[in-house]
């Protein structure tokens, strides 16, 4: 079997395969003769990705410490919004910490509403902890998965 292209950072072929190389960090390679899943996080050099570990994840509605350790932000689900307003969030363990923005969600009614609910896609490694904070006028309902 040939090595497929399905996305733009996911690939498929045999186990006996060449994984495509000078690719970017994060490209996958499943294996569909056994199913594995590989990773590359340099473009060329692939390990087997674990998914031993399932995600864990945390129901916010207001401020909210998420982890207050070293962790990965998965995701960011917007389930619901019924007041407009800005979620922001940090790597930090214990709460608001200019330095350590990692984003601001500008969570709008007229652009949000019809799309619910919404996934954000992280994938980043949060090296003190994860805090969600918002501000004095959003009022929503989102899901945060982290490991």
């Amino acid at each position: 079997m040939a090595v497929k292209q399905i996305l733009e950072k996911h690939y498929q072929g045999l186990s006996t395969d060449t994984k495509p190389v000078d690719v970017i960090s994060g490209t996958t390679f499943r294996e569909t003769d056994t199913g594995t899943l590989h990773i590359t996080y340099d473009g060329t050099n692939y390990i087997v990705k674990d998914n031993s570990v399932r995600w864990s994840y945390s129901h916010v509605a207001a401020d909210k410490q998420v982890s207050a350790v070293p962790c990965v932000l998965h995701t960011i689900a917007v389930n619901g919004l019924t007041t407009a307003g800005d979620c922001t969030v940090y790597d930090s363990s214990d709460g608001v910490d200019a330095e350590a923005i990692i984003a601001v969600l500008h969570l709008d009614l007229t652009t949000s509403v019809s799309v619910q609910p919404i996934t954000l896609w992280y994938d980043i490694e949060c090296l003190t902890g994860l805090h969600l904070e918002f501000d004095g006028t959003l009022v929503a309902d989102l899901t945060v998965s982290f490991k």
